[in-house]
């Protein structure tokens, strides 16, 4: 069972930032590898400024949350970087698509990213649905991660 460690606060800033929008929200996510099978979100970062949000699909502005993302991971006062991406879904499951399973693979190989081992894809469906997936490099498949919610 791989889990991934959420606080309580965090999880309900993203059921927030999804709100009752008319158009799906992004971010990206901060934290750390506590093992193999276990990863900590320490931070989420809200994309205020997305590229072509659509009620089906919305493109993160990688410039745009850039400078948040080093700012936290500079002045964090524990080991963290950037874990993978964040974004809502308006309709259907809490599963990922084609183009998310694309998204990551491009971004794992990315030099800009410092090509991960892995990154980890939550998916938030306004008013209380979510779901977690882990992308490794090494794997061929995607391992669907258990929420351990935190006070």
């Amino acid at each position: 069972m791989t889990t991934l460690i959420i606080s309580l606060k965090f999880l309900k800033k993203l059921f927030f930032f999804a709100g009752d929008k008319d158009v799906e929200v992004c971010g990206v996510l901060i934290g750390k590898k506590i093992d193999k099978k276990k990863f900590k979100i320490t931070n989420i970062v809200y994309d205020d400024n997305p590229i072509d949000p659509t009620s089906f699909g919305v493109t993160r502005n990688t410039e745009n949350v850039y400078i948040y993302v080093k700012e936290i991971v500079e002045n964090s006062y524990e080991d963290v970087d950037y874990i993978g991406e964040w974004h809502s879904h308006l309709f259907g499951k809490c599963d990922f698509s084609s183009l998310d399973v694309e998204s990551i693979r491009y971004i794992m190989e990315d030099q800009d990213y410092q090509k991960p081992n892995y990154l980890i894809l939550l998916i938030i469906k306004f008013p209380s649905q979510s779901s977690a997936f882990l992308f490794e490099k090494k794997q061929k498949f995607i391992t669907e991660m258990v929420l351990k919610i935190e006070d």
